[in-house]
């Protein structure tokens, strides 16, 4: 399985050199490789009849005459593979799957779930180093919040043209300068953004130890 054994080398990887932000790109990386394996999977005619076959809705009789690890991995599919755990571009939202993942265990305990993974294949032991990527992501959510909270508070147009900038900035940093001279609010907010990122990291060691870690550019 390509996306475990990328894991699992990127892993072995991180452990000998310490170098989390290589590690985390080839996992983002592998996990762009595994949502466009998925696409390509979910075309499939054989794919579109399984979806079919779990759409179909249960008589409370047939519920009754089912294996329970059969109805468990029935409300399994039908909350996970579902149109709406897609977004508008057609990528899976494996953070929606998380937290459905997590209301299924809730209901039917952590053992369906073990024997849906391993129904399906799908179950692994993470490493711990994707773990710990994991858990970066989760402490530093309200450090990226901030930006998306400044942005919030002006004309959406702003942020379009900041982004546009942020590409110029790349390949033509003179012009891109003086477009942003033009757009006073847009060098306030970077200011701002800047500023409570430098505090919220000088007042939080878990978000400076994740930037650290994962985030060294």
């Amino acid at each position: 399985y390509g996306y475990r054994q990328t894991i699992m080398t990127a892993s072995a990887e991180f452990a000998a050199t310490g170098d989390g932000t290589t590690f985390r790109e080839k996992a983002d990386e592998a996990s762009a490789i595994r949502r466009a394996m998925y696409s390509q999977r979910e075309q499939s005619p054989e794919y579109v009849e399984v979806n079919q076959y779990f759409d179909q809705p249960l008589t409370p009789e047939q519920t009754a005459r089912m294996n329970p690890k059969d109805v468990a991995r029935r409300e399994y599919y039908r909350s996970l593979y579902t149109p709406d755990m897609y977004d508008q571009f057609g990528n899976y939202r494996f953070d929606e799957a998380d937290k459905r993942e997590q209301l299924f265990v809730q209901q039917y305990g952590q053992g369906m779930l073990d024997y849906v993974e391993e129904y399906m294949g799908a179950k692994w032991d993470e490493t711990p180093a994707l773990q710990a990527l994991k858990a970066a992501r989760d402490a530093l959510q309200p450090y990226w919040d901030i930006e998306r909270q400044v942005w919030s508070q002006l004309p959406p147009e702003l942020k379009q043209i900041s982004d546009q900038i942020k590409i110029l900035e790349r390949t033509d940093p003179i012009s891109a300068k003086r477009m942003l001279f033009r757009y006073p609010q847009i060098v306030f907010a970077r200011r701002q953004i800047a500023l409570l990122k430098r505090q919220l990291k000088a007042s939080n060691i878990e978000i400076a130890n994740a930037l650290a870690m994962f985030y060294r550019f």
